[in-house]
């Protein structure tokens, strides 16, 4: 079985002895601590970090890619309830799923993807079950939220896009994207928000959602395309 072993030997005269063992046979040489500190510091890599990262706290998932300056973060909305406007109505306080958030921002700090999905209860982890997002505006293959012609903040700091989920929810619902069969009622989307005033979070997952089969890591992995 093939083996390899260097070992350096340093006396207190400073004399510098490598010894190098390879598949039983072993080499023996003498060299100067200038050569020894050469080959030190070439091999050593000098990492310069592109980003001081300050982190929401309820952040799941976070990726970048410094050769770029892009990086990626998904958040876990903290609350179970939201003002949420379809068309020219307000709910107020409405009963919202564990939902999750997904942004793309690039160096100029511009978010270019965001999106969004419903998560399944427990401690979240990669294999955790998503469901269809029963409302609207999202593209359910692939998370994507369509935010219309509403321009969406500069991020100068990742931390800054904790705010950035009250914000996509505050934005106007319409019809787009929305599916009756995303929901175990099949209701219009009309019919589901005044069906879902009074209820629970809980309620969503006994009569609501619909599971989309995919899980917590696929919605990462779309996050990062």
């Amino acid at each position: 079985m093939k083996q390899d072993r260097l070992s350096i030997h340093i006396s207190d005269c400073a004399d510098i002895t490598v010894e190098e063992r390879t598949d039983g046979i072993k080499k023996v040489k003498n060299i100067s601590l200038d050569d020894l500190l050469v080959c030190i510091k070439s091999s050593l890599k000098k990492v310069i970090p592109k980003f001081n990262i300050l982190l929401p706290k309820n952040a799941l998932y976070f990726s970048c890619a410094p050769e770029e300056e892009v990086y990626c973060a998904v958040l876990e909305y903290p609350y179970s309830s939201s003002d949420i406007t379809y068309m020219n109505t307000v709910y107020s306080n409405f009963p919202l799923p564990r939902l999750v958030f997904g942004f793309r921002v690039e160096s100029s700090g511009r978010i270019s993807k965001v999106k969004l999905g419903v998560a399944g209860t427990g401690i979240l982890r990669e294999d955790t079950p998503m469901y269809y997002y029963p409302f609207s505006n999202v593209n359910s293959p692939n998370f994507s939220v369509c935010t219309g012609g509403n321009t969406l903040p500069v991020i100068k700091q990742p931390y800054s896009l904790s705010n950035m989920p009250d914000y996509i929810l505050s934005l106007p619902d319409n019809d787009d994207y929305y599916k009756p069969e995303h929901n175990k009622l099949n209701c219009s989307h009309r019919e589901l928000m005044e069906h879902l005033t009074d209820k629970t979070p809980e309620y969503y997952y006994s009569d609501i959602l619909v599971p989309s089969g995919k899980t917590l890591k696929d919605f990462y992995r779309e996050c990062t395309l």
